[in-house]
């Protein structure tokens, strides 16, 4: 079962900032700052846990998984939100399978 959650972070260390974003943008959409849309198996969901867990600092950083159930739609005020330009999927179930992206497009 795919389930669809926004992921968020305030860290309070520069560097460990950039690696959870860099973390992130292997698992889900940037759309803004520190939030990012992800789409997940439980196993995949497991495997960022642990990715994120090895990153922070849990007595000074947080990280919030928030599942959204149902129909997405985004609101926006001030600056409009945009759509992603190419849906991109990525299913991996180890290293050695990185050579198979599969990239949807319109």
């Amino acid at each position: 079962m795919i389930r669809t959650i926004l992921i968020t972070y305030d860290i309070r260390d520069a560097k460990r900032v950039q690696r959870v974003y860099k973390t992130m943008r292997s698992y889900g959409e940037h759309i803004q700052y520190s939030v990012f849309l992800c789409e997940f198996t439980p196993e995949l969901e497991n495997t960022v846990r642990i990715a994120l867990n090895k990153i922070i600092d849990p007595y000074q950083d947080q990280v919030l998984f928030i599942p959204i159930r149902g129909r997405i739609f985004i609101e926006a005020l001030g600056i409009p939100f945009r759509e992603p330009d190419v849906d991109c999927i990525l299913v991996m179930d180890s290293a050695e399978d990185s050579d198979d992206i599969v990239q949807k497009e319109d």
